[in-house]
């Protein structure tokens, strides 16, 4: 199956640069640019200088390279000694793989709601789902950047734990949104969460609690982090009631302005 990286995700990549590409010819080494320049070097110690300081780029390493120091398959990487007691790495690495990492990470969320939807009852199922969903993901830096957060967000859900006032009865609170997608005040979209009342848990244990996350997760946003539309949910006093206040104020603006 073909994955298809979503929209929003798109928008918010960088360009795919193609990267440089190191060869042998004649037992040195070259670094052949994509304008197509050049350099000839003799150690990979060299290659590293010119590809991080001089003139820095991705490189894809051929398998004769590999060959000539040793390796017997392409393991994207070639260490090697850079001083008496240190050792220093070249990689093997481009924008399409940061791109196929992308495509992976959705790969391992689809799998991860297939294994739900299968069993919506375990919880296992449920908090791996929530963990690896889309919906979710979240950047490392500005925009556009190759660095996405696309797993561990159970861990950033809010949650806390009480006694029910009337029974005793011990209850578990959960408390987390998608990622802001849309630009206001002082938030950068991608960054950070939302607080989403309407995944809003409360439940007799943890276990539960995510099983009930997971069941309105996968009734608000579909497997692309994109919101469905037109699902009908009950709104909470607090939020009529804020909404109440909103409108209020609005009119007291607008009498203010006349």
């Amino acid at each position: 199956m073909t994955i298809k990286i979503p929209d929003w995700l798109l928008e918010n990549i960088p360009e795919t640069q193609e990267p440089a590409i190191l060869s042998l010819r004649e037992d040195q080494l070259v670094v052949i640019y994509p304008d197509n320049t050049e350099t000839i070097h003799n150690t990979l110690k060299e290659v590293q200088h010119q590809t991080y300081k001089i003139k820095p780029t991705d490189i894809k390493i051929l398998p004769e390279v590999y060959r000539r120091f040793g390796e017997d398959k392409e393991q994207g990487l070639l260490s090697f000694k850079s001083s008496e007691h240190f050792y220093g790495m070249l990689f093997s690495y481009s924008d399409q793989d940061r791109f196929d990492r992308l495509k992976d990470s959705l790969q391992v969320a689809l799998d991860n709601e297939k294994l739900y939807l299968e069993n919506p009852t375990d919880f296992f199922a449920a908090y791996h789902f929530i963990d690896t969903h889309p919906a979710f993901w979240t950047v490392q830096g500005e925009l556009p950047t190759w660095h996405w957060s696309t797993e561990g967000h159970c861990q950033k859900v809010s949650h806390w734990v009480y006694k029910d006032e009337d029974d005793g009865r011990l209850r578990i609170c959960l408390e987390t949104g998608s990622h802001v997608n849309k630009a206001f005040d002082s938030v950068k979209i991608y960054q950070e969460h939302y607080h989403d009342y309407r995944l809003d848990v409360y439940a007799d244990s943890f276990e539960q609690a995510f099983i009930q996350l997971a069941e309105l997760l996968y009734k608000f946003f579909d497997n692309h982090g994109i919101e469905r539309p037109d699902v009908e949910h009950l709104k909470p006093q607090w939020i009529l009631e804020l909404e109440q206040q909103v409108v209020e104020c609005k009119k007291w603006e607008a009498e203010d302005r006349l």
